[in-house]
């Protein structure tokens, strides 16, 4: 196993995490971002990612919870009374037993707040096809698209990028920046297990 290179340093330290002591990297404002990209990427880098224990299913399923959920449902909160909120809550550190805690109003509506994201942060931001901006535009691809279903035993067996082509009319293929060029698969990544 080679040794690790030299530490970044810096003479501002702001950032700390754990692994990384302090002045031991140079922030973006303190040099150029390219320098920064370049030291970065010398060093070798090892990430660690563990298996989901439930599979993929299970994380997809985990953030859907978590991305359309409100900080406390309605049917948790047991009691309002003058100045006092009472709800529900799982105690996981007594085996998931269910409790009831009363707390001040001002209180429940602080802890309320922080799940309330500030103005123009997003929970879920989509971007790309899935882009607002193109919504219009895609239904009425969607809506074409529909009426030419009839065309469906004709692409059976045949590769992805000669559908797109019969559909869309364009090359898949062809290199967006200089549209001359015909672009080639250098590399395949397996499908994650589920």
């Amino acid at each position: 196993m080679a040794a690790a290179p030299a530490p970044l340093t810096g003479d501002n330290p702001s950032y700390s995490v754990q692994g990384i002591e302090k002045g031991q990297i140079r922030l973006p404002e303190e040099q150029p971002w390219e320098t920064l990209k370049k030291q970065l990427c010398a060093r070798p880098w090892i990430t660690y990612a563990q298996k989901p224990l439930g599979g993929v299913g299970s994380v997809i399923n985990y953030l859907g919870r978590y991305t359309h959920r409100v900080a406390i449902s309605n049917s948790r909160i047991t009691g309002i009374n003058q100045d006092q909120v009472s709800f529900r809550y799982k105690d996981n550190n007594r085996n998931g037993i269910t409790k009831t805690m009363t707390l001040d109003a001002v209180e429940f509506i602080r802890r309320f707040m922080l799940h309330v994201l500030p103005d123009n942060f997003y929970k879920i931001r989509y971007f790309g096809v899935m882009a607002s901006i193109h919504a219009k535009n895609l239904k009425e691809q969607c809506l074409s698209l529909i009426g030419t279903l009839t065309d469906a035993p004709v692409f059976e067996r045949m590769p992805a990028t000669e559908i797109y082509r019969y559909i869309s009319g364009k090359d898949p293929l062809k290199c967006p920046h200089c549209n001359t060029g015909t672009m080639e698969r250098i590399a395949v990544f397996p499908a994650p297990d589920s």
